[in-house]
């Protein structure tokens, strides 16, 4: 039998990791640790969670050229 292409199917819940931080207490104060942290959500939400790091990594990724790009560039001209 052929599944009607407009009806979706239920989502299913996917087993993921991601890395995050997390509060914890140490001798009676509280330290952030980054830990990886399991996950288990619908493909969705893992897809929101992607693409919302994607917007400040590009940012970044640009940056990190532009200064070494710039860092090759002034030890170049040192050793002229």
């Amino acid at each position: 039998m052929l599944q009607d292409e407009n009806v979706r199917e239920p989502e299913k819940d996917i087993s993921w990791e991601r890395y995050d931080f997390v509060n914890i207490d140490v001798k009676g104060r509280t330290k952030r640790k980054l830990m990886l942290i399991k996950k288990k959500t619908a493909a969705k939400e893992m897809f929101s969670y992607f693409r919302s790091q994607l917007e400040s990594f590009t940012q970044h990724q640009f940056s990190a050229n532009w200064q070494i790009n710039k860092l090759n560039s002034l030890k170049r001209c040192l050793l002229t």
